[in-house]
């Protein structure tokens, strides 16, 4: 569904935070305002987390959502709800990798966690500008100017796993509240699992797709 974007109302869905972005870099260029670009930046970040945190409820159940945002509030909360369920990164990329070659005809991308953490380090820096000298803080210094660029990196990396839709992006990933039976209970292993077999993941999602769906695979719709 699209989604009508307010400047003055702010809502709590990605597409809104991209779209946003996109504003405030306009108007930052548009009036050559550096403080703008700081705003952007934040906001970059936040579509990012946001984008990390909706890829954590994707790979749990929904009796867990409000346990796992209340343990996502507050300092380096995301980090501490990866700790505990092992599905953010490396569990969920990795099994999603393996279950897109098994059940799929066509190519999905799998969300790149590593860019995504780089990309927010390298925000970071614009989130704490005391130490910025007024040369730096000047709309066409280096700083500011990379700023920018990076905001509109971040938007790219984001928007290459969407799907644009009217007003809005839908999410171009597998979701994983739509597993069930044998893949399911493989999935919930994985999460668990202190292995690093992925080739052993793959051959056993495999054997499991053969079986109960003789091999057959999905096309896109």
């Amino acid at each position: 569904m699209g989604l009508s974007y307010d400047y003055h109302k702010r809502e709590p869905y990605n597409s809104w935070l991209m779209k946003h972005c996109e504003v405030l870099l306009e108007e930052a260029n548009k009036y050559s305002n550096a403080s703008l670009v700081l705003y952007a930046t934040l906001e970059a970040r936040n579509l990012l987390e946001k984008t990390e945190f909706d890829l954590m409820l994707m790979s749990t159940d929904k009796s867990e959502w409000q346990d796992l945002a209340n343990m996502a509030k507050g300092k380096h909360g995301l980090t501490k709800s990866n700790n505990k369920y092992k599905a953010l990164k490396y569990r969920y990329q990795t099994f999603s990798e393996a279950i897109v070659k098994v059940i799929l005809d066509f190519e999905l991308k799998v969300y790149d966690y590593k860019t995504s953490e780089n990309l927010q380090t390298e925000l970071s820096e614009y989130l704490h500008t005391y130490t910025r000298t007024p040369e730096e803080m000047e709309f066409k210094s280096d700083f500011i100017q990379n700023g920018i660029s990076l905001v509109n990196k971040a938007l790219e990396f984001v928007k290459s796993y969407y799907v644009k839709k009217d007003d809005g992006y839908v999410f171009g990933l597998l979701n994983f509240s739509t597993l069930n039976g044998s893949m399911k209970n493989e999935f919930e292993l994985w999460k668990q699992d202190v292995s690093e077999d992925t080739d052993g993941l793959y051959q056993r999602l495999k054997e499991i797709n053969d079986k109960e769906n003789g091999g057959a695979k999905a096309k896109p719709i």
